[in-house]
């Protein structure tokens, strides 16, 4: 800035200085929410299936949200994972190919920026079979990067438990006059 002035004898005056202003990089933030519909009557952290039966399936619904604290650094998804309740990582699902994006709010780009929320659904997928009082825990992963290529992640779970199915038995008599 150059400011310029006249004393009381019309003598100029002036002077100049400069000021700088720098940005830090503040972390990216990113969550999801991981829920599951076993019944068709909507998403909830938990839900049941009966027990002992082969060929059940949920639906998963992953909601993500940028909750950076700087507005400016859209996120770039790099991966969404579904572990499907294993260890091993051959069986995982990968939600950004295998599942349906809806956004809401935002550009309809590939970026989730500030104030964006994107929810990814994954339709039929099949629960191993349990016994009542067992539980089938699930997590889901998501990984970003800023626009400085700063990484962001989080995960969240959903729960399959096993409810109890009366026990029935059929008996066939027969009668043999011979």
């Amino acid at each position: 800035a150059t400011v310029a002035a006249l004393d009381d004898e019309d003598t100029a005056a002036s002077a100049t200085d400069t000021a700088t202003v720098t940005y830090s990089n503040v972390d990216p933030a990113i969550t999801v929410v991981k829920t599951v519909d076993a019944d068709g009557e909507g998403f909830s952290d938990s839900e049941s299936v009966a027990e002992g039966t082969a060929g059940q399936t949920v639906d998963y619904q992953y909601v993500l949200t940028n909750t950076s604290a700087a507005s400016t650094d859209p996120l770039t998804i790099t991966s969404l994972l579904d572990d499907r309740g294993t260890v091993a990582p051959g069986d995982d699902i990968n939600v950004l190919t295998a599942g349906t994006r809806v956004q809401t709010g935002g550009d309809d780009d590939e970026l989730l920026e500030s104030g964006e929320t994107w929810t990814y659904t994954v339709t039929d997928v099949t629960v191993p079979v349990g016994n009542v009082g067992e539980t089938h825990v699930n997590t889901a992963t998501v990984a970003a990067l800023d626009d400085e290529d700063t990484a962001a992640s989080a995960t969240d779970t959903a729960t399959v438990t096993y409810t109890d199915v009366a026990p029935a038995i059929t008996v066939v008599k027969t009668v043999d006059a011979d």
